[in-house]
């Protein structure tokens, strides 16, 4: 559902930007928006689970 949702998305941007129907006739920017929606997630979930990871470390009572 994700990659349905990143190319509907895709397609509805590029044409804002660019007009009518560009999407459609450029699959491979289609493809490159996609691909860089997917690693901004990515980048995103990651950095996320590394915060919480971080503050789950700092709440660990420190050994003596």
């Amino acid at each position: 559902m994700t990659a349905a949702t990143y190319l509907s998305e895709a397609m509805l941007a590029i044409d804002k930007r660019f007009g009518d129907g560009y999407a459609k006739e450029n699959p491979a920017l289609v493809g490159s928006f996609i691909q860089a929606c997917a690693s901004d997630y990515h980048s995103t979930a990651i950095s996320a689970a590394l915060y919480e990871l971080a503050e789950a470390i700092e709440r660990l009572p420190a050994k003596e």
